[in-house]
């Protein structure tokens, strides 16, 4: 009975982990901004103006390297705002965040590619 528990458990635990892990897209980041009454601009497309934009805001808070972008996700309200970057490679992502880190006007994180950008309150 105890080792039917057991992996019982651990089946739960692999399947809230990989629940957890699930790559979020730019549409799904938005919709949670939105529900929170932010107003969002999201770019997903390496032809929109906002990812141009967005990519050449990442060269020059990295440094000069050529930073892929998968999307960025901006919502805005109420002085405060939210952003969050996806990166192709984790260690852009890390670069942005320790360009970021000196600012004590932001809340940064990093979670592998992705970065979150947060006023602070």
């Amino acid at each position: 009975m105890k080792k039917i528990l057991l992996v019982v458990c651990v089946v739960m635990v692999a399947v809230l982990l990989a629940t957890m892990f699930v790559a979020c897209s730019a549409e799904d980041y938005a919709k949670k901004l939105e529900k929170k009454d932010y107003k969002v601009v999201s770019a997903t497309s390496d032809n929109t103006a906002a990812m141009i934009a967005a990519r050449s805001a990442a060269k020059v808070l990295i440094g000069n390297v050529e930073a892929n972008l998968e999307f960025i996700v901006f919502g805005a309200k109420e002085g405060s705002m939210v952003a969050y970057i996806k990166f192709e490679e984790s260690s852009d992502a890390k670069k942005l965040v320790d360009a970021l880190k000196e600012n004590d006007n932001l809340k940064v994180s990093r979670s592998s590619g992705l970065v979150t950008v947060k006023t602070k309150d």
